[in-house]
Order: C-alpha cells, then sequence, then structure tokens
C-alpha cells in the first residue's frame, strides 16, 4: 500500500468566518497553518504585524496573553469562546455572522474595518 503525503486540514477551517479569514492571509502573504484556525492565525499575523485596532494601549498585554491562551486550546473550544460571549447577542450564531462582517468590511489586511 503506498504511503499518503497529504497534509489533513483542520476541518473547522472551512467555516464562513475561517475561509474569510483565510483569505486575509492570502492577501497579506501570510503563512497559513493547515492545523490551525485561520481566525486565530490572522489574530496573531495581525498582533505581530502591530496591528491593534481600537484595543487600549493598556490592555494590549491582556489581549497578547489571551492569544497566547487561545493558541494552546483546542480549536473548538476557541471558537466557542469567541462566539458564547456573554456581553454579546445570545445567539452563538449571531456572534459569528457580525465577526463575518467585520472581516468581510475590512479594507485592507492592515486596516480593521471602522466599526465592529
Amino acid at each position: 500500500m503506498p504511503v499518503q503525503n497529504h497534509i489533513k486540514r483542520l476541518a473547522l477551517n472551512d467555516r464562513l468566518v475561517n475561509r474569510v479569514a483565510w483569505r486575509w492571509l492570502k492577501e497579506a502573504k501570510a503563512p497559513i497553518d493547515p492545523y490551525s484556525l485561520h481566525l486565530l492565525t490572522l489574530a496573531w499575523w495581525g498582533w505581530e504585524n502591530g496591528i491593534r485596532g481600537d484595543c487600549p494601549k493598556d490592555r494590549w498585554d491582556a489581549l497578547e496573553l489571551q492569544l497566547g491562551y487561545l493558541s494552546g486550546w483546542k480549536p473548538d473550544d476557541v471558537l466557542g469562546w469567541l462566539f458564547e460571549n456573554p456581553d454579546g447577542p445570545d445567539d452563538p450564531q449571531e456572534q459569528e455572522d457580525n465577526l463575518l462582517i467585520w472581516l468581510k468590511g475590512a479594507r485592507t489586511h492592515y486596516e480593521p474595518p471602522a466599526t465592529f
């Protein structure tokens, strides 16, 4: 039986929000890891390239730590944490849809959209 040398990709990256994140990574010519959530990879890429959006400067350290923590979580748990925000809409799908609108509304990979 021949050895198959193909890379298994992360099935959660088939979700639309991750496909849009992949598009931004590709446009930015950023490295794309098929084993990681594209959304999290995009967040890290943005952080490493100085994109802070409207995050207050006094919270930058906390945001960097949170990105680090999320990188160690299982992908299902990352998406659950992102889209089950108790301060957001009650429906996790609505929270995901809001992020998708935000990602699609970005003008460039370096300039976050005006509002979220």
